[in-house]
């Protein structure tokens, strides 16, 4: 008893049959099309989210209907506004670009007779009543050990 095994294909397909050929034609056109259309939508997409530069501000402002209204006062004002915020953010695109943030300039300064909130204690390198070395071969700057013990 020998078992025989037949691939049965829905159609026989032969080199050169002018249905096949078609249906791979339509195949190959119809993926290069989807690829084209996925093309066109990423690129509408990047040109859609790019983030326009601070100097169209002002031309985006000569657009309102709030702008197109205004007296020729008003307009200058507005774009004077619009102008401030640009500058502004300029300065504050540049400070945390270049990394450097002067903190000085965003504490409040402090008045000639005021005291500081909480004065550097000073340690005089003596045991303490529970023994422990409060402030020993330190130079100021770093905290003292209370594991070590005054001999």
């Amino acid at each position: 008893m020998t078992c025989q095994t037949r691939v049965v294909l829905p159609a026989q397909v032969t080199v050169g049959d002018p249905t096949a050929a078609r249906l791979v034609l339509l195949i190959v056109i119809t993926l290069v099309v989807i690829g084209l259309a996925l093309v066109a939508v990423a690129v509408w997409l990047v040109r859609a989210t790019r983030v326009d530069p601070p100097e169209v501000a002002v031309l985006e402002l000569m657009t309102t209907h709030a702008y197109l209204s205004a007296d020729t006062e008003e307009r200058e004002r507005m774009i004077e506004r619009v102008l401030a915020e640009v500058s502004d953010a300029e300065v504050n695109d540049a400070a945390v670009n270049d990394g450097e943030v002067n903190v000085a300039e965003e504490e409040p300064a402090s008045e000639p007779g005021d005291a500081p909130e909480d004065p550097p204690q000073e340690t005089t390198g003596e045991a303490t009543e529970d023994g422990v070395d409060v402030g020993a071969d330190t130079d100021g700057d770093e905290p003292a050990d209370p594991t070590r013990v005054s001999p």
